[in-house]
């Protein structure tokens, strides 16, 4: 997937904090999905989580969504690790329990 290009479908997942929503959404929406793909065990990925709630409350009435899509398998693990960023992780987060978000559908590229 490149940078401004259409979202294919994501299914699977399993949303942890804000509403689920289809990903990418219907055609013609017209919102913007910024994804990040993370691990609590990733130390740059940690790091970017304030600047994706900054991201999240200076773009959300103009359409923004940030979606944290997490490559853990532990729900739990995740959940406690987002309760515990409290309001600085405030944008939907996600677990990709199937790996479909990470690995792709059949036949892609």
């Amino acid at each position: 997937m490149v940078i401004g290009t259409p979202c294919p479908p994501i299914g699977g997942l399993t949303f942890i904090k804000g509403a689920p929503f289809a990903v990418p959404g219907p055609p013609g929406h017209g919102r913007v999905l910024v994804l990040e793909f993370w691990a609590t065990w990733c130390g740059p990925c940690v790091q970017t989580v304030p600047h994706l709630t900054e991201i999240q409350h200076a773009y959300r009435e103009r359409g923004v969504t940030v979606l944290g899509i997490s490559t853990e398998n532990n729900v739990q693990k995740v959940r406690q690790f987002v309760d515990s960023k409290g309001s600085t992780m405030d944008y939907t987060v996600a677990v990709d329990l199937g790996g479909e978000a990470t690995e792709g559908q059949p036949g892609e590229v």
